[in-house]
């Protein structure tokens, strides 16, 4: 049994389906790193919190369906979800998600953002650096401010708000 290993970067033998050996940089070998490299995502948040992403604090698990929500965030603070797929944000982050998805499309202001931020001083700057990573964690366009999908938009000197629907989000 061949291991796979991102050095050789082979397909297991273990995979279902025929061996295969990707050519160097081919999209069949991006998307299988990509997918190993998710894997063993999954595998850190589970030994690091100790549940499976899908799970609420209290081990309960949410359900993804197939309907027009897009982003789903859990009341808790312990999960956010784009469509079937994990979010990683965390603690202010989410709670600045939270606060956008109250309200979708409708800005909010920046000092109603502040009062989530525990310093005193750069307040405006650490906002920034919270939107800029809540925004990294959506897919591509998504995490684009400047693309007409972008997530977060930037309203000059007022605030931010949620590019959806009321009914594209969903706070269980």
């Amino acid at each position: 049994m061949r291991v796979a290993t991102v050095r050789n970067l082979r397909f297991s033998e273990s995979f279902p389906g025929s061996y295969m050996e990707p050519s160097k940089n081919s999209t069949l070998q991006k998307r299988w790193i990509g997918g190993v490299l998710m894997a063993v995502l999954r595998q850190m948040v589970e030994i690091f919190f100790g549940r499976n992403p899908s799970t609420n604090r209290n081990g309960v698990e949410l359900k993804v369906s197939k309907t027009s929500v897009k982003l789903r965030l859990a009341r808790d603070g312990s999960m956010a979800h784009w469509g079937d797929q994990f979010l990683p944000v965390r603690g202010k982050q989410f709670d600045i998600l939270h606060k956008l998805a109250r309200r979708p499309g409708e800005i909010v202001l920046h000092g109603d953002l502040y009062g989530i931020i525990d310093s005193e001083y750069h307040k405006d700057h650490l906002l920034r650096q919270y939107i800029a990573s809540i925004r990294k964690a959506f897919p591509s366009p998504y995490s684009d401010p400047h693309h007409q999908n972008g997530i977060i938009k930037t309203r000059q000197m007022e605030g931010y708000y949620l590019n959806l629907s009321s009914d594209q989000v969903e706070i269980v």
